[in-house]
């Protein structure tokens, strides 16, 4: 009975000792952070961006959806309207990617229930 007490005793200190891995991961993420690249990318990124078109207007019938894509100072905005009650769908601080892949998303989605998308 000492034995199992003892071994239990043991496996709470070893659980209690995982807190340190939690200090390491900022220490992963701080690599990333100076990333100085990332917004010369992003200026990049966006002007293919721009050529996809930042209006989709979807429709079944009488139901309309409405997608359209905002560039901000860096990034980009995606904004989804139904039933007249806009929202915004996706957003993003660094590229306008993250937007056109979330606009494609939500596209492919409406088409499976019988939008059509143009």
């Amino acid at each position: 009975m000492h034995f199992l007490t003892s071994v239990l005793a043991v496996l709470v200190v070893s659980a209690c000792s995982s807190s340190p891995v939690k200090e390491s991961t900022p220490a992963n993420a701080t690599p990333q952070a100076p990333t100085a690249t990332a917004p010369a990318a992003a200026s990049s990124a966006s002007a293919p961006a721009q050529a996809s078109p930042t209006k989709v207007i979807c429709k079944m019938g009488t139901d309309e959806r409405t997608l359209e894509s905002a560039p901000t100072a860096s990034g980009c905005e995606l904004k989804y309207t139904k039933f007249g009650q806009t929202s915004v769908a996706a957003s993003s601080a660094f590229s306008t990617t993250h937007c056109d892949r979330i606009r494609e998303q939500i596209k492919t989605n409406l088409g499976k229930f019988g939008f059509t998308c143009e």
